[in-house]
């Protein structure tokens, strides 16, 4: 394997086991660096230390629920005394639920936990490790859900909203240690899960499409690149930042599509 931008630095990716977190471990992983994933499926977790091992990378795995703050405290915990780590993606994370006034509390905790308060400790568990190295990169993937309320996103849309306000925050603080957060925020993305989602709903896919001047929906491979250089060797400076990563669709809402 070739040295790469990332030869000599060590990353955890939440949600790595598949999509969008997959992809950029992969991509990290081929550029030299040490990946460790972070997920609940034990079995797809499995599947995705052999793509990510395949790279000639080495790489780990922690089966965990970070929705649970028993188990997200563990790994925290874990992260504290397997470093040093130079990079963490936050990408963990659950689908949305029904609307507003049949959601249930207990979702609406789990949707926090995952999205907002474990990036919170892992943030804190590894950042004693950053600043020890010298810098690193603290990377969360958000939506363009915080912007765009949309039925059914009652909770998914406030708590990408604290994670793109949390980022914020930690690029304020621990700026002075050369410690760098940012987010992106995507459209939809075809992930499996996003082919699935979207395949099942053609009429709705076609609506949001609509509002897409680029006329598609996003690819793990734009987040990826973005991504790449985001916490690579290129950004010295982007820190703090939301970036959207979504066909311009933020520019405005149409109710035909975009005419060339």
């Amino acid at each position: 394997m070739s040295e790469g931008e990332f030869a000599g630095r060590r990353a955890v990716v939440t949600g790595g086991d598949r999509g969008m977190g997959l992809g950029i471990a992969t991509r990290l992983a081929e550029q030299g660096a040490e990946v460790c994933l972070v997920a609940r499926d034990a079995d797809a977790l499995d599947e995705a230390r052999s793509a990510v091992g395949s790279t000639g990378a080495s790489c780990t795995t922690i089966v965990a629920d970070l929705a649970d703050l028993g188990e997200a405290t563990g790994v925290a915990d874990q992260l504290g005394t397997t470093g040093p780590w130079d990079i963490l993606v936050n990408d963990a994370g659950n689908p949305p639920g029904p609307v507003l006034v049949d959601l249930p509390v207990e979702l609406w905790d789990e949707t926090f936990g995952v999205h907002v308060r474990a990036p919170f400790l892992l943030s804190k568990a590894v950042l004693p490790q950053m600043i020890e190295r010298g810098g690193g990169d603290i990377l969360s993937i958000s939506s363009t859900a915080t912007v765009t309320p949309t039925p059914g996103h009652g909770a998914y849309s406030p708590a990408k909203s604290a994670l793109e306000s949390l980022t914020r925050n930690m690029a304020l603080e621990w700026g002075p240690h050369n410690v760098k957060a940012n987010a992106i925020q995507p459209t939809a993305v075809m992930t499996k899960l996003g082919e699935k989602v979207w395949g099942s709903k053609p009429v709705q896919a076609d609506w949001l499409r609509s509002k897409i001047p680029m006329g598609r929906f996003g690819e793990v491979s734009d987040i990826v690149d973005l991504a790449h250089y985001l916490l690579g060797p290129h950004n010295s400076f982007v820190s703090g930042a939301v970036i959207p990563c979504d066909g311009a669709m933020r520019t405005g809402y149409f109710d035909k599509p975009v005419q060339p």
